[in-house]
């Protein structure tokens, strides 16, 4: 039989226990509403006629006060209009005779309009207003009195009968009731053992497949479905078995490749001199190299043994990554991380790198690279660098001061042709003072040996402060430098002075860069809990393969003009850092935008 077939057959008795349930329901609703329409109707209709009835009555009262009033025509015409009306209603309600002691009440009635009758019409023809008026309160409002008394006893007939019928059809809907939810429970527990049963029959297969897989994932590598018959079932068996087979020749063939894949695997990441360690996305510690055993000593959690200064950076690595940002350090000598080991302090830069699964990223992989050379290194070259500049300081004064008493011709004449040497001569000694004064602050920042002087210091005042010191020059080149009209006006903690040269430090280099007739925009925004400094020019820009290279040292973009010391942006670079913040540029074919932001 086939499956779709069997599956059919298991879900039947609950199609045929709902089909009952429905069919039951649809009589007892039925039922119930042909019962009710056709006990109340004949009693509404009475109900209705003697309404009718009394409505036409007070309404001949009506009319024979109107005549003791003496509006005689008005009284004949509501006499005319209402007594055919009157007829109709009595004649209505004797088709409508249901109720026991309902036709006694209705000849009781048509008694007493028998005799009503008559005094109406001998009232129309006394006089007025004497005989009339006697007449009225005598013998015709007493006799109107109790005709209305004998159409209400009809009308409390019915109305006491459609109490009865009620109170009858909402104990006849509360036995429907039970009985359509005895049927409903029957049927539902008919049908769901009858689909048990068969539902058993239809997945004991499936139950056979089930532990049978279990057993092959347990290593039972020998485990087969045994299943007979022929059928859906019957080939889904024959074709697990066949792949069971299939798996368990590529496990034969393939176990002495994967293990020495993985000592392959394993050998590489061993052979790296510098430490690796291979978390997953929750943190965990997998894998690390025999390197990383320095940091690393025992087992456990990995963070316990790590220095908090790294702890820290690993993990703020490992959260980039993890989120789907880019993980890999900038490269600076300056971000590496101080580490005390048994063979020393030692320099580590650390470096993200995802792994990527089918569903994503599965993991992070952190090499730590080993900077310490390169760190010590780097610290010899400021202190030569300092150093010179220091020596360098003493011969530029005096070269200085020989040149100036020159040109001031205080040791005599002069040629033009001495004076214009002379001249450039002392703007090269400027020039290379500017040189030294900046290699000297680079130094010192770089070493800590300038605190800074921190204070309260509004944003848009130190904007303005920058613009005015730059107004000058910008006009000679023929540029525009604006501030921004919606510059941010916040109060942060900053070292008024350096925070000063750093932001003069990107000005400059935005004139120096920009082309004759270009504009230069200063702004500040707010990011919450940091400001953004800005300053944004319309120069050509700065290709994208250099952006990272700008805040070097001395580098300058290949093809652009040799101004400055080539220190001004390192200068800022490290004044930026001091005070906890972010510094970077942007560009585009409009131009260039060097940023940095400063902690609230």
């Amino acid at each position: 039989m086939k499956l779709h077939t069997r599956v059919l057959l298991a879900q039947s008795p609950l199609v045929l226990a709902l089909v009952g349930l429905g069919g039951v329901a649809v009589v007892a609703i039925s039922y119930l509403g042909e019962n009710s329409q056709r006990m109340f109707w004949d009693n509404y209709l009475s109900v209705q006629a003697m309404q009718r009835f009394k409505e036409s009555v007070e309404r001949l009262d009506v009319a024979a006060l109107f005549r003791l009033l003496g509006r005689q025509e008005e009284s004949q015409r509501m006499i005319r209009a209402q007594l055919p009306l009157m007829e109709q209603s009595m004649h209505e309600a004797s088709l409508h005779l249901v109720e026991p002691g309902e036709q006694e009440a209705l000849d009781r009635l048509s008694e007493r309009w028998n005799f009503f009758s008559p005094l109406l019409e001998q009232f129309s023809a006394l006089p007025l207003p004497g005989p009339a008026e006697n007449f009225y309160f005598d013998r015709l409002y007493p006799e109107f009195l109790t005709l209305k008394m004998a159409a209400n006893a009809l009308v409390d007939i019915n109305q006491n009968a459609m109490v009865f019928k009620s109170d009858h059809v909402g104990a006849l809907s509360h036995w429907l009731n039970s009985l359509m939810l005895i049927t409903a429970l029957v049927s539902v527990a008919m049908g769901f053992a009858l689909s048990w049963v068969l539902s058993r029959l239809l997945m004991r297969p499936l139950t056979v497949l089930t532990l049978t897989a279990r057993r092959l994932g347990n290593g039972d590598h020998a485990a087969r479905a045994q299943i007979s018959g022929v059928g859906e079932m019957a080939e889904l068996a024959m074709a697990f078995n066949g792949m069971a087979d299939r798996l368990d020749q590529f496990r034969r063939g393939s176990e002495g490749q994967v293990a020495q894949a993985w000592r392959i695997s394993r050998a590489v990441i061993d052979s790296l001199p510098d430490p690796v360690l291979v978390l997953d996305t929750a943190g965990v510690l997998i894998a690390s190299n025999v390197a990383s055993s320095c940091l690393i000593p025992g087992s456990g959690d990995w963070r316990a043994h790590l220095d908090a200064s790294l702890r820290e950076a690993i993990e703020r690595q490992w959260c980039l990554v993890v989120s789907g940002q880019s993980g890999e350090a900038s490269g600076y000598l300056s971000e590496a991380v101080a580490v005390s080991c048994e063979h020393g302090l030692r320099w580590f830069l650390p470096h993200a790198l995802p792994l990527h699964g089918e569903e994503g990223i599965a993991g992070v992989t952190l090499l730590l690279r080993d900077v310490t050379r390169f760190r010590r290194f780097d610290a010899l070259r400021e202190d030569l660098i300092s150093t010179v500049a220091h020596e360098f300081r003493t011969p530029l004064t005096s070269l200085h001061m020989a040149i100036h008493l020159c040109l001031d011709r205080s040791v005599g004449t002069l040629s033009a042709t001495q004076e214009e040497l002379l001249g450039t001569a002392r703007r090269d000694c400027h020039r290379m003072q500017a040189m030294v004064d900046d290699l000297l602050d680079l130094s010192r920042i770089q070493s800590g040996r300038i605190a800074l002087q921190v204070t309260p210091t509004l944003t848009d005042a130190l904007l303005r402060d920058v613009a005015d010191r730059h107004a000058i020059h910008a006009v000679e080149r023929g540029m525009t430098l604006l501030l921004a009209p919606n510059a941010v006006s916040r109060t942060v903690q900053v070292d008024r002075e350096r925070l000063g040269i750093a932001l003069s430090n990107l000005v400059s280099n935005a004139v120096h860069h920009s082309g004759d007739g270009c504009s230069i925009l200063l702004d500040c925004l707010d990011e919450d809990r940091e400001v953004r400094f800005l300053v944004r020019d319309s120069g050509q820009g700065i290709p994208e393969m250099y952006r990272e290279q700008v805040f070097e040292r001395f580098f300058r973009v290949p093809g652009t003009r040799a101004e400055g010391t080539g220190l001004g942006l390192s200068i800022t670079r490290e004044i930026v850092a001091a005070h906890g913040g972010r510094l970077g540029v942007s560009s585009d074919q409009d131009g260039c935008s060097f940023w940095f932001t400063i902690p609230v």
